[in-house]
């Protein structure tokens, strides 16, 4: 098949022309071999070689670009980003995919933060599903939105965080109102210092819960103690009496001296001792600034008080409520101080 006049105009422009043909279409002489004449013109016989003059003329453009280009950097085929998928299939043999973009241990970035993290583990507190107990890989196992390491140990008891406060003025800080009686307490960003002698001193957030429920604070002991009894508390189940006057409360307590861990009872009239862990809670040369860990669960049965400190110290009791003593659990959480200073870092009620 012969090329159209556009094609031949490319192949005259890209070949020497030969000569021997007349000067015209109708008046051609006699062209070299491998020639025809093209109105006057001998061009080559593109049907008779079997070649393409747009193509050879490519080729030979890209040679001489081959030629001027470093042997280095030719033919070097593109580097794709390995992904590691190894056992992760279904059963059908399907591999699960994998974004090639994100590694799979890091979670994705909070897409509303608050620009701050309690715990430091690197999650803002807006996605942290335990936003006061590191927790970088952010497991779920029940998928409640309340992560492991804040779950109760009794599984499916708790699933969520009715109220989280890092003491930081941001959205995430509690609504509800906090209620002060007795000793001093100052609040500064990230913190809040409690500070009674010799008598205690108490800070509650008036948010009441009824069960099951759980309440969390951490905390740092500053100054020196000032006698053989310096406790920092962890108060549950607050009332007001019918008065006005005064409340009501449960606490959990660690005691710096001999590093105990108590239950506490404030019916209104006196306070007694519930319950005691038969051991220190952690050894006697740590000091005052560690952070320290108190919580109190209220599963509608059983009181169950746990400490913590960054330095592997714990402690744990237990005290089974008798409901027809009329000694009522039900109420809200928060802080107390007595004989002691203590700056509080954040408090959590869980539901």
């Amino acid at each position: 098949m012969r090329r159209t006049t556009l094609g031949l105009l490319t192949a005259v422009a890209a070949v020497p022309l030969a000569s021997g043909c007349g000067s015209s279409q109708d008046d051609c002489g006699t062209c070299d071999p491998g020639f025809i004449c093209y109105y006057g013109t001998c061009v080559p016989d593109l049907d008779a070689t079997g070649g393409d003059a747009d193509a050879d003329a490519d080729a030979d453009a890209d040679a001489d670009a081959d030629a001027d280009t470093p042997p280095d950097v030719l033919d070097i085929p593109e580097t794709e980003t390995p992904v590691e998928v190894g056992p992760d299939m279904h059963g059908d043999g399907d591999v699960v995919e994998v974004p090639i973009d994100v590694p799979p241990d890091v979670p994705p970035t909070c897409p509303d933060p608050v620009r701050h993290d309690e715990d430091g583990d690197g999650i803002d507190d807006a996605c942290d599903v335990c936003p006061t107990i590191p927790d970088p890989e952010q497991r779920d196992t029940d998928g409640d939105g309340l992560g492991d390491a804040c779950e109760d140990p009794e599984p499916g008891l708790l699933s969520h965080i009715d109220a989280f406060a890092a003491f930081v003025d941001n959205r995430l800080a509690p609504t509800a109102r906090w209620s002060e009686l007795g000793g001093t307490w100052t609040e500064t960003p990230d913190v809040v210092t409690g500070a009674s002698r010799p008598y205690g001193g108490d800070r509650w957030l008036e948010l009441p819960a009824e069960a099951p429920y759980s309440v969390e604070a951490r905390f740092r002991l500053r100054d020196e103690p000032s006698s053989n009894a310096n406790y920092t508390g962890l108060l549950f189940g607050v009332q007001r009496t019918s008065t006005g006057t005064s409340t009501t409360w449960w606490g959990c307590f660690f005691e710096w001296d001999d590093r105990s861990l108590s239950l506490w009872r404030n019916d209104g009239r006196s306070l007694s001792v519930v319950a005691s862990a038969r051991e220190a809670v952690e050894a006697n040369g740590t000091t005052r600034d560690v952070l320290r860990r108190l919580r109190a669960t209220w599963d509608g049965l059983t009181i169950v008080c746990t400490f913590d400190n960054e330095e592997g110290g714990h402690g744990e009791l237990s005290h089974p409520v008798d409901p027809f003593t009329g000694m009522t659990v039900p109420g809200a959480g928060g802080l107390r101080v007595y004989n002691e200073t203590a700056a509080f870092e954040s408090f959590v009620l869980y539901r």
